[in-house]
């Protein structure tokens, strides 16, 4: 737990075998006419066992807080809207409009986000899925629907400009610290996959659609940032920031082009689950989610469409794609 940045604060928790951060962006001291940004709310015990906790150690007042924003629609980081609502009454609970169908309602976003794997005979285990629905959190209204590039004046001098960053999902925001040369993207860049809490690549990088991802890439590379700072990854600086987005862009070529040599030396239709699991052979293999790699795999099967290389066709009733 620490201050990295005057103002800005990162507060790591464990998540299985990985790290998990939300961010807490606070004015001057919490003077009178200073505004606060929480980021995220984790999983469903995440603030009484985390958050709160932390707020406590650096004497900042939850009736302090102005806005929790929730940067995506995943159990990691909305689980703990309840919580957190109960906890500061008097903040917005705001997120980009494109996710907020999904923030508000657990309904939707098991049915919708982690549901979608089922029309394609895929799916999370039980226990997967008992762990889902345990960590994420009762219904939280939204309060504040974004589109990106808001400004939020924390202080007279402290502007925080809201980043649209779609790809990882439709409506993921980013937030970029100006005064700071700071950005916090959260999810929106998974460079090669998340890593362990010792390095080891473990998870894939569940991006769902690939121009809106890269172009998400390059709204961050064209920002004077000196900070990088996401959910999993631990804080990049300077030119070592600029060449693992740069790094992110290049893993989706080359799992592109995996992709489409794949499907053409098959040489007959591929359902999503064959093609995940020859991808994850060939690119990973990923250990851990592994089944979030049929993301991935079926943007990059729709790209192959789109561009005319590959066709859909159905196998036994399934979504297939063959070469063209």
């Amino acid at each position: 737990m620490s201050e990295l940045m005057p103002g800005l604060h990162q507060i790591p928790q464990i998540l299985g075998p990985r790290y998990l951060y939300q961010y807490l962006l606070v004015g001057n001291s919490h003077t009178r006419g200073a505004r606060s940004l929480m980021i995220d709310t984790g999983c469903a015990g995440a603030p009484d066992d985390v958050i709160l906790p932390y707020f406590r150690h650096v004497r900042f007042d939850p009736a302090w807080l102005d806005i929790i924003l929730i940067s995506h629609a995943d159990v990691d980081h909305m689980g703990g809207n309840a919580a957190m609502r109960r906890a500061a009454p008097q903040a917005l609970l705001a997120c980009h409009r494109l996710d907020a169908r999904w923030v508000g309602s657990r309904k939707a976003i098991l049915a919708e986000r982690y549901g979608w794997y089922r029309q394609f005979d895929m799916n999370y285990s039980e226990d997967t899925w008992a762990w889902l629905e345990a960590n994420i959190g009762p219904d939280v209204r939204v309060d504040l629907q974004l589109s990106g590039d808001e400004v939020l004046l924390l202080d007279n001098d402290r502007p925080l400009r809201f980043l649209h960053l779609p790809g990882h999902s439709p409506g993921h925001m980013g937030v970029y610290d100006i005064a700071n040369k700071a950005v916090i993207i959260t999810d929106a860049v998974l460079w090669k996959g998340l890593l362990d809490m010792e390095g080891a690549l473990i998870s894939p990088p569940p991006y769902f659609v690939i121009e809106p991802y890269l172009e998400a890439i390059d709204r961050v590379l064209a920002l004077d940032f000196d900070h990088l700072f996401t959910a999993h990854y631990d804080p990049i600086s300077s030119e070592a920031a600029r060449a693992w987005l740069l790094e992110s862009k290049t893993y989706v070529q080359h799992t592109h082009e995996t992709m489409a040599g794949i499907l053409q030396g098959a040489g007959r239709p591929m359902t999503l689950p064959e093609m995940h699991a020859e991808a994850n052979a060939a690119i990973g293999p990923y250990t851990v989610f592994a089944i979030e790699f049929a993301g991935p795999v079926h943007a990059h099967l729709e790209q192959l469409v789109a561009s005319g290389q590959a066709e859909r066709v159905t196998v036994d009733g399934l979504p297939a794609w063959q070469a063209v």
